[in-house]
């Protein structure tokens, strides 16, 4: 069969199960195994949060695009080639609005262009002041099964509970990362780069033909 990844969990003799089912893991990607772990250790933080009747009614969960957005940010390679897309996509016109990327309750397995603007905008609000703090009201309101949408994040961010002061705030970080030298292992790409071409064989070099 194909590769698939399955996260699940449940109250099983009032303790917190949690399993992660790898499909074919031989093929399986490693990014969507490492997505699903972060989905289960998040919902930790949730289901800590919940009290007991909230937990017997539902067991609480982070959105796909908060524990992808994790996921993508846990390596720097990962997050240079997000930042790359996201600018790309932001240059052409195509940027994911704030809000529609805040809907992404479900994602398939894969690698999306979606994905990539899930680790960005993690990326984003982790650089705000009392970054702890926003990630944490975001672990209670999922508590309460509530959604975390433009206006909240506005309300939090900017002091105004508006979508669009949200909205502007995320367009500017996108078009700030023009500016962003990533630096893989102390390298920068462009030392990457000229590595990379350093290490080119040239059959003709050699006088091989």
């Amino acid at each position: 069969p194909r590769p698939q990844v399955v996260k699940a969990q449940g109250w099983v003799d009032r303790q917190l199960a949690q399993k992660l089912v790898i499909v074919n893991p031989g093929s399986a990607d490693q990014v969507d195994v490492l997505e699903g772990l972060c989905w289960l250790m998040l919902n930790r933080y949730v289901v800590a949060r919940q009290d007991v009747e909230a937990r017997n009614t539902r067991l609480g969960t982070v959105p796909d695009w908060l524990a992808t957005g994790v996921a993508q940010s846990l390596f720097i390679s990962l997050r240079a080639r997000n930042s790359h897309v996201v600018l790309k996509r932001w240059q052409r016109g195509e940027a994911m609005e704030l809000e529609d990327l805040l809907a992404l309750e479900y994602l398939p397995d894969g690698r999306w262009a979606e994905k990539a603007f899930c680790g960005a905008v993690v990326d984003w609000l982790a650089e705000w002041p009392r970054a702890n703090e926003l990630f944490s009201a975001m672990l209670d309101r999922r508590a309460r099964r509530e959604r975390i949408t433009a206006d909240w994040l506005g309300q939090r961010i900017t002091g105004s509970a508006q979508a669009r002061e949200a909205e502007k705030a995320w367009s500017l970080w996108i078009a700030q990362q023009s500016n962003v030298k990533r630096q893989l292992g102390g390298a920068t790409e462009e030392d990457l780069q000229a590595l990379g071409n350093l290490m080119k064989v040239r059959p003709e070099e050699f006088g091989i033909t």
